[in-house]
């Protein structure tokens, strides 16, 4: 899906709508019989990973059920990914997030009142991913039905499609096969050598930690579509422009949080899940500094996806899992949960650099704006006196909200004083 959004874009820049329909279709086909191969493996090999993988029996009803659902997922992605490549970024945050939560949210509370218990998490995740489906199916009818039209294209042509389209997509392919065993790479291991409840202490720490990559993922929707279609303009001003104000934007979006979540990991953990898991609070401070790197390295790896270099992620990638999981492995024994936070942290501050130092040698583009330097200076002084008031309060939810408000008020005053 990653590969067709790239060339639906690349080739609406050119206006070529023959090619981009073909692209569709094409990547529709593949889709539909891999997903479906895909989730027969994961219904028959269930047992398998439910009793050796994670030795919880009482995961196998999910794993079957879930497996019905991966070819809805996929191809769910797909038509995610043509909305983004069109640029309606309104409608595909509709869909992807404010729909698709609310369904499975109202349907989980609902299901729960009524007494279905575990049973409700599957029912609600089932029915809310179809019915995404097919209201993202509705908007593409409606807004970019171009899509399913009709094309006229020969042979050679088609041929040099299939190969751009398999030449970018494969790598991207086995890169987000390991990305995504590359983001429970700390569950595995945590599971496999401590105890289940250490999983749960320290998924109590990933989403909090997570909240950092929120910026950047609204901004990278639009952004790889839109630097793609100029990229095929051979536009590399306005590319090279909108990195560094976009990098620039995700920074200041990300800092005060950053400095929250390192200052009073403790409030926000007791919030959100409760003292018992207040044993995650030096993870939570690893995991975020880890997940700002992991924010600011999403513009230079999306400048690399749009100049077409997915074999130079794929072997990034491959470098840093087996990084992470041998430093995770290393760790996890001695220093336990905190030892494979601090392994995810060093991985993600590596993605970081690596990224930044190939965006400079293939695109001559540093996504960076030297006011950056100013806004770092702004926020470390503000930290110095909210960090010195600290001591002399004492420090819960309604003193966190004020910290918070300050906070944010002194910010953004001292980035327009200082025209940063």
């Amino acid at each position: 899906s990653e590969g067709a959004m790239r060339y639906i874009s690349f080739y609406r820049g050119k206006n070529e709508k023959n090619k981009i329909s073909y692209i569709f279709k094409i990547s529709l086909s593949i889709l539909i019989f891999s997903s479906i191969i895909s989730g027969a493996i994961l219904f028959f090999y269930s047992e398998f990973i439910s009793i050796t993988l994670f030795h919880n029996v009482e995961l196998m009803p999910f794993l079957k059920i879930f497996s019905i659902l991966v070819p809805s997922s996929i191809l769910l992605s797909l038509f995610l990914s043509v909305l983004r490549s069109y640029e309606l970024i309104g409608w595909y945050s509709t869909t992807a997030n404010i729909f698709q939560g609310a369904i499975k949210l109202i349907l989980l509370i609902l299901l729960i009142f009524i007494g279905f218990k575990t049973n409700a998490i599957i029912l609600s995740y089932l029915v809310g991913t179809i019915a995404t489906l097919f209201l993202a199916y509705f908007i593409i009818k409606r807004y970019s039905s171009s899509v399913f039209g009709n094309y006229i294209l020969k042979s050679s042509v088609k041929k040099k499609l299939n190969a751009e389209l398999l030449s970018y997509s494969l790598p991207l392919m086995f890169s987000a096969f390991l990305s995504s065993i590359f983001f429970w790479t700390d569950t595995f291991v945590i599971g496999y050598f401590l105890k289940i409840s250490d999983v749960g202490l320290y998924n109590a720490a990933i989403p909090l930690a997570a909240l950092l990559l929120v910026p950047a993922d609204l901004f990278v929707r639009l952004f790889l579509p839109l630097i793609t279609k100029e990229f095929s303009r051979k536009n590399m001003n306005s590319i090279n422009e909108l990195s560094k104000q976009v990098s620039k934007w995700i920074f200041i979006l990300d800092i005060p949080l950053l400095i929250l979540l390192i200052l009073f990991p403790g409030v926000f953990i007791n919030l959100f899940f409760g003292k018992e898991y207040l044993t995650a609070e030096s993870s939570l401070r690893l995991l975020a500094i880890g997940s700002f790197f992991l924010s600011m390295s999403a513009i230079p790896g999306n400048l690399l996806l749009m100049a077409g270099k997915s074999k130079i992620v794929l072997v990034n990638t491959i470098i840093l899992f087996f990084f992470n999981l041998i430093l995770n492995i290393f760790l996890v024994n001695k220093y336990g949960i905190s030892g494979v936070a601090f392994a995810t942290m060093l991985t993600y501050i590596l993605l970081f650099i690596i990224y930044m130092i190939q965006s400079k040698y293939f695109l001559n583009i540093v996504p960076v704006r030297r006011k950056m330097v100013n806004i770092s200076i702004i926020a470390l002084l503000i930290i110095g006196f909210v960090f010195y008031i600290k001591q002399f309060i004492s420090i819960n939810i309604l003193s966190l909200i004020l910290f918070g408000i300050f906070f944010l008020i002194s910010y953004i005053t001292l980035i327009v004083l200082t025209k940063s």
